[in-house]
């Protein structure tokens, strides 16, 4: 047996059915509850949201008869994107092992494919709260470039708890835009002036170093003040991308369900959703000053006029934190198992908010943005579409793996997906800030 037919037997021994397991899931609550479907067929998804009734009725019959007012919708043109993964192993090591009549690079195999496929899953993970533009964080604009090391090669994020997204061994490129569209936005340094989501050269980019996920400061391998160019250089308030991801990513809530109402020139899978920015683009509540559970409740009563009743409210564990101390100094705190509708015997606890009539759970989830909770019913309201199972180990030419120039086997994990509120205007977006 040759050591690549030897390597791919392995690997379908390992994954049966191409798909890698993640162990994970009890950890995720949103992606392990949302719905997923993964017969997303052609080239795009026609998805129609109707979001008005025929209006013919009338006291008078001759009126109500004669009229020709159909159901109103809008057809979203949903389409997939794309990520990747991927994991090397040296041919030298696999022929070694057989050699001597071992199998010793099989557990080695096994944990460098199912950490990938770790990281495909929580990057999955991470886009179900966000927007699609790629934004991992944001430098601080008040700390900013720490000049507290000779290189300057640190930042501190504005948002420190998004600093769960960053990890050892990442590129990252630099951006004063956070738009989702590519062609709108430029990157620092000299690839400004190249049309892709991507750095044309080292020189444009930083590897992550070191991180503190308690502080949010982020160390990079060079001075960030030498990335510059056409595009300018890195400076307080920039954006955060990972190479190769801006504007590219999974629509997550964020762009179903805006911070604010959909712009008159909106384009959102092909619909302008400010004909209806509820019904299209779901509910903000915001109300003023107020406990965090006010806040839920007003979100619940603003729900509630427009007939919409969510279950289940996701919200960063700082403000379940906040919460449960509100709700714990006046009552006997209820919480409840709020069950994951994909996986069997997993549960998450969900602290029970009453109020007109109705019971919503608060469900801890790191992932979620701070000051922002998300009301809707995993089980129907949004889910992760993809064109098969998301994700699997990809195999072309009969089976064989991709030989790199380093004389090693580069095994591809990979899936075409999106993110699709059903109804979008289920969703509900409750501003948290104080």
């Amino acid at each position: 047996m040759g050591v690549e037919t030897g390597l791919q037997w392995t690997l379908k021994t390992l994954y049966p059915d191409g798909v890698p397991e993640f162990l994970g899931w009890s950890d995720s609550p949103m992606l392990s509850m949302v719905k997923k479907r993964d017969d997303f067929g052609g080239k795009e998804w026609k998805w129609a949201a109707h979001h008005g009734q025929p209006q013919n009725r009338s006291a008078d019959a001759l009126t109500a008869f004669s009229g020709n007012r159909q159901q109103v919708g809008k057809e979203f043109a949903i389409t997939r994107v794309q990520n990747y993964s991927s994991y090397k192993i040296q041919r030298e090591t696999v022929m070694a092992s057989k050699k001597v009549g071992s199998d010793s690079y099989v557990d080695d195999l096994k944990n460098g494919i199912d950490g990938s496929m770790n990281q495909f899953m929580l990057d999955t993970y991470y886009d179900l709260f966000l927007d699609g533009s790629g934004v991992r964080g944001r430098i601080a604009t008040s700390s900013g470039l720490s000049t507290t090391t000779v290189a300057n090669d640190t930042v501190t994020l504005a948002d420190i708890t998004r600093a769960i997204y960053f990890e050892e061994g990442q590129v990252y490129v630099f951006s004063s835009d956070s738009g989702a569209a590519v062609s709108t936005t430029s990157l620092r340094g000299s690839s400004a002036t190249v049309a892709l989501a991507i750095a044309a050269s080292s020189s444009d980019y930083a590897v992550v170093t070191k991180v503190n996920y308690i502080t949010g400061v982020i160390q990079f391998d060079r001075d960030l003040t030498t990335i510059t160019g056409a595009g300018g250089t890195v400076a307080n308030g920039d954006y955060l991308y990972q190479n190769g991801d801006r504007g590219l990513k999974f629509k997550g809530l964020d762009s179903w369900c805006p911070s604010s109402d959909p712009s008159a020139s909106d384009s959102f899978f092909g619909v302008n959703r400010s004909s209806n920015p509820v019904r299209l683009a779901g509910i903000r509540t915001s109300l003023v000053g107020g406990s965090i559970a006010e806040k839920v409740l007003d979100a619940i009563k603003v729900a509630s006029i427009q007939g919409v009743n969510f279950p289940v409210m996701f919200m960063h564990p700082n403000r379940v934190q906040t919460i449960t101390l509100e709700l714990g100094a006046k009552q006997n705190l209820p919480v409840i198992d709020v069950k994951s509708y994909n996986m069997a015997n997993v549960f998450f606890k969900g602290i029970v908010v009453h109020g007109h009539g109705r019971s919503v759970a608060v469900v801890s989830d790191r992932s979620c943005q701070l000051d922002v909770g998300w009301g809707f019913d995993p089980s129907k309201d949004f889910e992760i579409d993809s064109l098969g199972k998301v994700p699997e180990i990809i195999t072309l030419n009969n089976g064989m793996m991709f030989q790199e120039s380093d004389d090693a086997f580069r095994i591809r994990i990979g899936g075409y997906l999106q993110g699709r509120a059903a109804t979008p205007k289920n969703i509900v977006r409750c501003n948290l800030a104080s």
